[in-house]
């Protein structure tokens, strides 16, 4: 007798078990954005092998005032972009194309206004306390045209955020999408 061999059947799950949703409650975001532990301070020290300064030239007219070069540990850069994406709203791809001229003003207003790379669709949202000091850290002494962030892959962002959570003491959550 022949064997004959079945094809599989599949089935369509109600959840994925891979895709999940990491959260923050409003204190953590709080406690995020007020710890300072891995931002840069000249003549500071890190003991951990993975922290390392990011060092980006100022280009624009008033980059004199701001010391000409923009210092921040890649920690810190992660913890800012972190927050700036959960304030605003944006995805991880839309972060390198982000520049400082997005910073609107409009009649006592302020908001940011920029292209989804995703979608291609325009979005345009209310700037809040923790998106505008960010703003304001990465776009002094910065040209209109200059990039607000400086250059960061999305593993490594994926990777050091995971580690500086777990560094400030952040618990792990997880939320299936269905």
């Amino acid at each position: 007798m022949g064997y004959i061999e079945k094809k599989p059947k599949f089935q369509k799950l109600d959840t994925i078990d891979r895709e999940e949703k990491i959260y923050l409650y409003k204190d953590e975001v709080f406690k995020l954005y007020n710890s300072t532990k891995w931002d840069f301070k000249k003549g500071k020290s890190f003991s951990k092998e993975n922290i390392y300064i990011i060092e980006e030239t100022l280009l624009g007219t008033r980059k004199n005032e701001f010391g000409g070069v923009l210092r921040v540990t890649n920690w810190e850069l992660i913890k800012d972009v972190f927050l700036f994406m959960c304030s605003i709203g944006c995805r991880h791809s839309d972060i390198p194309f982000f520049r400082v001229k997005d910073f609107q003003f409009e009649k006592d207003k302020e908001f940011f206004t920029w292209t989804q790379q995703k979608t291609d669709s325009p979005v345009s949202v209310p700037v809040n306390f923790i998106s505008g000091n960010i703003f304001k850290k990465y776009s002094g002494g910065k040209k209109l045209d200059q990039t607000l962030f400086p250059k960061l892959s999305n593993q490594k962002f994926n990777k050091g955020l995971k580690l500086l959570l777990e560094d400030l003491g952040f618990v792990y959550r997880q939320q299936k999408v269905n």
